[in-house]
């Protein structure tokens, strides 16, 4: 996570237990990231607003052969954007995970 610098990573770090080193990456975090990132970009393009039990059922309804996907549950989908937030925070890009 070193790579974001500056003040980015000033706002990122107030926010993100992932930056600060209270949470570890897993690679079910990183699985769903990848996974959930399109659907978050399709879901602001279109400024729609959704659970995270519904968004678990678009996720699980889109990749369907993802066993990560499959296993995810609505309680840690928190948990899951925190991660997403590290990568368009590392590529400036708009917090897509506003919950």
């Amino acid at each position: 996570m070193s790579e974001l610098t500056g003040s980015r990573r000033a706002q990122a770090e107030l926010v993100n237990n992932f930056l600060i080193g209270k949470k570890q990456v897993t690679e079910t975090d990183a699985a769903l990231a990848i996974a959930y990132y399109p659907l978050l970009v399709d879901l602001a393009t279109r400024r729609r607003k959704i659970t995270f039990k519904d968004f678990v059922e678009l996720a699980k309804a889109t990749y369907p052969d993802n066993p990560a996907v499959q296993n995810a549950i609505p309680v840690s989908t928190g948990r899951r954007l925190e991660f997403v937030r590290v990568f368009t925070a590392l590529q400036g890009l708009p917090d897509l995970s506003a919950w």
